[in-house]
């Protein structure tokens, strides 16, 4: 038997070996945010899209259920990329 030691990026959970590496994935990720928008769909009390303000930029992004952000992961999983 062998002990495996694993270093995990605090923010989005990816593991590492090196710690170096750990380190530079939590620096990588954009932590400041602001929501400056929101969009809404008639009789809907959620918003269907946000804007993020990211460093002064603006993104859109789509909200989605758990479900679905599942099935999106799950595909991607299985995905090969083209030689």
């Amino acid at each position: 038997m062998k002990k495996v030691e694993m270093y995990r990026c605090e923010i989005c959970e990816n593991l590492f070996q090196d710690k170096n590496d750990a380190q530079d994935c939590e620096k990588t990720h954009k932590t400041e945010l602001e929501i400056s928008n929101t969009y809404y769909e008639e009789f809907s009390g959620e918003p269907k899209y946000v804007i993020i303000k990211i460093n002064n930029r603006e993104r859109a992004y789509k909200l989605m259920s758990l479900n679905e952000l599942s099935e999106i992961r799950d595909n991607f999983k299985n995905f090969e990329p083209l030689s």
